[in-house]
């Protein structure tokens, strides 16, 4: 965890490309930013994009980098200090490993009814399986 942050509230978004958030993630960020104000915490928005060829992650990764950051309101800055991550694994894995690397709290994520796309990277398979293994509670947004 960072510094003199007391906890960490995270919400996740994910998709296979340039930038795109499915609407569970957009909308469990409101959550996210609330749980953050109201602990004073430090906020990490991650972005786990799968399967993307190595010569085009830091394109996409700076690309990310920066939608995520247009999604932070610029009064938060009053009352945390968000963080936003990009992560190039398979979706579950990479939101796991990065909540256990911060040691946060609180994971915050939004989830969609399942599409007709590959089972890997269905919203509730991965949300599945990040509530099995997650060491902090999840608080899981329907969208």
């Amino acid at each position: 965890m960072y510094e003199s942050l007391p906890r960490t509230a995270r919400c996740s978004s994910r998709s296979s490309s340039p930038p795109t958030f499915p609407p569970g993630s957009l909308r469990a960020l409101p959550y996210a930013l609330s749980q953050a104000e109201e602990s004073q915490a430090h906020l990490i928005l991650p972005h786990v994009i799968p399967l993307v060829p190595l010569n085009e992650q830091d394109q996409i990764a700076a690309s990310a980098r920066e939608r995520l950051a247009e999604l932070i309101p610029p009064e938060a800055a009053d009352w945390c200090h968000p963080d936003c991550v990009v992560r190039f694994e398979f979706p579950a894995e990479g939101v796991l490993t990065l909540a256990e690397s911060q040691q946060a709290d609180l994971m915050v994520m939004g989830v969609q009814k399942a599409t007709p796309v590959a089972a890997s990277h269905l919203p509730w398979a991965i949300a599945y399986e990040v509530v099995c293994h997650a060491t902090c509670p999840v608080l899981t947004v329907r969208g």
